[in-house]
């Protein structure tokens, strides 16, 4: 178990671990990409803190690419899958009314590639925690590795995605982004009614500050997502 202090953990079927303050839930939260050594593990404990301290039950997992050291599948279509299962399998056991999808950079576009092809009503929103813009679509990971990266046409390539999502999309960005620089995300997300970009200052793709790595901004991603989850709910009711 992974042993988040304060939290009732429960493992559902392979590596899916789901938070749950009471028996039941209406609002579930499945958040991609979330077990990873990496920041996003960090990252995800404190939006998960947040969030079960608030009622909602939350969903963690990782794609299996990252538990098996191999590339994502070339145009995501095995995380998209995963996701669907991880979404099927814990819906059964507490049924919630709304599902909320998080997804932390790849996790995110896997999110949204999901809601773009799901039209379920009980999908409430997408969240997309750095949006990794300049990898192109689907994403293309080998691009991190290059000194002098030749780039796709991920404009339109995204453009293409976005408007097939009837979904409300909420974007979080680190306005020091370089997988998906500031101005181009406002330009980019302007064009989609559906789609909101909120902003952190002084924030990388890791959101963590630029001159010091110590410096994290976790605590505002967790607010921002808890506050535009209760704002929304609400204008649906």
């Amino acid at each position: 178990m992974l042993g988040y202090h304060h939290m009732k953990e429960v493992l559902i079927g392979n590596n899916i671990f789901l938070f749950l303050k009471k028996k039941t839930a209406n609002t579930l939260v499945v958040f991609s990409h979330s077990l990873s050594d990496t920041h996003e593990s960090d990252l995800a404990k404190k939006i998960t803190q947040k969030l079960y301290n608030a009622g909602i039950a939350v969903a963690l997992y990782d794609f299996s690419f990252t538990k098996k050291g191999v590339k994502p599948s070339g145009d995501l279509s095995r995380e998209v899958n995963e996701l669907d299962f991880v979404v099927s399998t814990v819906s059964k056991k507490i049924q919630p009314e709304k599902i909320v999808l998080i997804g932390k950079s790849l996790g995110g576009v896997v999110s949204a590639i999901y809601c773009s092809k799901n039209v379920s009503a009980t999908i409430l929103s997408v969240f997309i925690i750095g949006f990794p813009f300049k990898l192109g679509f689907p994403p293309r990971l080998e691009l991190l590795k290059d000194q002098d990266p030749i780039l796709p046409d991920y404009v339109s390539q995204y453009d293409n995605l976005f408007k097939s999502i009837k979904t409300q999309v909420f974007v979080i960005q680190g306005d020091s982004d370089d997988l998906g620089e500031i101005d181009e995300c406002k330009d980019f997300f302007i064009k989609h009614n559906n789609c909101t970009l909120n902003i952190v200052e002084n924030s990388t793709h890791g959101f963590t500050s630029p001159d010091n790595k110590n410096i994290t901004h976790y605590d505002k991603c967790a607010e921002l997502i808890l506050d535009k989850i209760n704002t929304y709910e609400n204008k649906q009711k």
